[in-house]
């Protein structure tokens, strides 16, 4: 199905892949920070502890994930949607 709709993207083919690779890339910095967040909790779990430092990392890690999920997703939709005007354009 995926290759019928690229049959009519012509020149936008490369954006529409960009838009994917984007978009995925996005995916994956969504659910990033529940590792992290797991990476925080598991050692609470077991009675262990944990510096500073370990947990601040965590932290800003999972802020680093929220603001790379903004700027790839909203790319990704960017070239998307502009593919796919295009495309209806043509």
């Amino acid at each position: 199905m995926f290759q019928k709709v690229l049959e009519y993207t012509g020149e936008y083919r490369k954006k529409t892949y960009a838009a994917v690779a984007a978009l995925l890339v996005g995916i994956v910095m969504n659910v990033l920070p529940f590792w992290f967040v797991y990476q925080l909790i598991q050692p609470l779990l077991m009675r262990e502890t944990m510096s500073a430092e370990y947990v601040l990392w965590r932290v800003a890690a999972i802020a680093a994930c929220a603001v790379l999920y903004a700027i790839f997703y909203v790319w990704g939709l960017s070239l998307s949607h502009e593919s796919a005007y295009n495309t209806l354009k043509i």
